[in-house]
């Protein structure tokens, strides 16, 4: 099983040496970012976290041969203004990397899960660090993908994303590029554009939790507004934000 790479990593992405940390096993990238508050750009990397955060505090599934990530950003005012832009563009720029280094297409699911094949490979989650003044001070931007096999994924019925795990430095590279690319240059409609491109059961019957009630329809797509949109049975439209909803499932195809 490969492992990561310090050195192979560096030579791919325009990183410092202070600026990338590798661990064996953390609880979470996203705890180890969050706990050491660094300034200006970092990226946490690990082989394996024993308590994984996904969505709204879920854990994540994490066992060895995967990939863990955490990139810390300075905070940018667009983002702040537009956090739909920030939760849907890096998980464009998540598949746009697992496709050009792996070449295989995941689906997106509203927010931020990949679907490979029906089922679930990986995460993006998404969160504003604060001071103690309740300032924003960064974004962190937390990346776990199932990339090699591992009888632990057959229990949560997930998929990953490759046979081995022999490009995981490669794939850990390009996922930094396209993210930090995303985040010096946000193009609000291309990103759209891309999400609603590869969204899953798009056209489908489904049924979402929005705030505290279950709103079924047939779901249409993404709006300019960075909210999913759903057609009800009585032909109007129910716009659904990032934050304001979970539980997002299949009832039929169209």
């Amino acid at each position: 099983m490969v492992k990561l790479d310090f050195n192979q990593i560096l030579a791919l992405v325009p990183l410092s040496r202070e600026q990338l940390t590798i661990l064996p096993v953390v609880d979470s990238t996203m705890v180890y970012a969050s706990q050491r508050r660094f300034s200006g750009m970092h990226v946490i990397a690990a082989e394996q976290q024993t308590a994984g955060q996904g969505q709204r505090g879920h854990h994540f599934q994490s066992p060895d041969g995967g990939i863990y990530l955490t990139l810390v950003v300075p905070v940018k005012q667009q983002f702040l203004q537009q956090p739909g832009l920030l939760t849907i563009g890096v998980g464009v720029a998540v598949r746009t990397a697992i496709v050009r280094i792996l070449k295989v297409a995941p689906e997106l699911k509203w927010v931020n899960d990949l679907f490979l094949q029906g089922q679930k490979c990986g995460g993006v989650l998404t969160k504003v660090q604060t001071n103690t003044a309740n300032q924003p001070t960064a974004i962190m931007i937390g990346i776990g993908l199932n990339l090699g096999p591992s009888p632990a994924l057959q229990t949560v019925q997930a998929t990953n994303l490759a046979p081995d795990t022999r490009l995981k430095n490669e794939l850990v590279a390009e996922l930094c590029k396209q993210v930090l690319a995303f985040y010096r240059r946000p193009v609000a409609d291309e990103v759209r554009q891309q999400y609603q491109a590869h969204l899953l059961w798009r056209q489908c019957l489904v049924q979402i939790k929005n705030h505290d009630r279950y709103v079924t329809g047939y779901l249409q797509g993404i709006t300019p507004n960075f909210e999913l949109q759903l057609q009800t049975a009585t032909g109007t439209d129910c716009l659904v934000t990032a934050a304001a909803s979970q539980h997002l499932h299949l009832i039929s195809a169209r």
